[in-house]
């Protein structure tokens, strides 16, 4: 049975540790994530890697970064901004976790 904790949440998004899975479950906007660590933290390292890589050619109202996925044909795409919001969540999970897990 699940048992979550909250991580970390902000006005799009939360990431939420299950106790009884040990999965990470995140929501951004209408993007849902259920990632064991291993894989949290390769997609922790990919959304930095986006927003980094895409700083500038950022344009404030336009969805223009593509973010690759491992599956052929899906990709998300996003504003600058957005991937920043998404790391920041994403960050904060990670900061909020260590003493729950270990990582």
């Amino acid at each position: 049975m699940c048992n979550y904790t909250v991580l970390a949440q902000n006005n799009h998004g939360i990431v939420r540790w299950c106790h009884g899975c040990e999965a990470f479950h995140l929501a951004y906007n209408n993007i849902t994530m259920n990632l064991k660590p291993k894989a949290f933290e390769q997609f922790k390292c990919n959304l930095e890697d986006c927003y980094y890589d895409n700083i500038e050619k950022a344009r404030p109202k336009y969805r223009n970064i593509i973010f690759d996925t491992p599956i052929d044909g899906i990709n998300l795409i996003f504003t600058h901004a957005e991937v920043g919001d998404f790391l920041a969540l994403v960050q904060d999970a990670t900061l909020a976790v260590y003493p729950l897990v270990g990582m």
